[in-house]
């Protein structure tokens, strides 16, 4: 069990988390801090000043507001509309490789994202 409290994390740990796709465990406070930036970037996009790719649209878009009720399906679109590739799938441990490292950084509590992604690691369980 690997637990992310939003300290950095060894090389040799992290390598040995990927090779054997290690659970992890997010502590409280980790939870907290992430929650705490979350509600600071609700606050910010229901604001009145616009905020680039978050209550505005993104390239040529970006003088269009983004309603607040609208912004967490925007929010998805970015991401599903980025979700495409081309090629051979990446070896599963470079993914979880990837996946670690952006929840090691989102434990720092300072990307504004929903603390509920680390609610159901089942739904980001890799799969063949």
């Amino acid at each position: 069990m690997m637990h992310i409290d939003g300290s950095r994390i060894t090389l040799p740990a992290f390598a040995a988390a990927i090779e054997t796709a290690v659970p992890l465990e997010i502590c409280a406070k980790t939870r907290e801090r992430v929650a705490a930036a979350h509600a600071f970037v609700d606050v910010v996009a229901a604001g009145p000043e616009p905020v680039y790719g978050l209550n505005t649209g993104l390239g040529a878009r970006l003088d269009q507001r983004i309603p607040p009720e609208d912004i967490g399906a925007f929010q998805s679109q970015i991401i599903q509309g980025r979700a495409v590739a081309c090629g051979d799938p990446l070896p599963e441990e470079t993914g979880r490789g990837v996946l670690l490292s952006r929840i090691v950084t989102a434990a720092l509590g300072c990307s504004g994202m929903s603390g509920g992604i680390f609610d159901n690691p089942e739904r980001y369980t890799a799969t063949r």
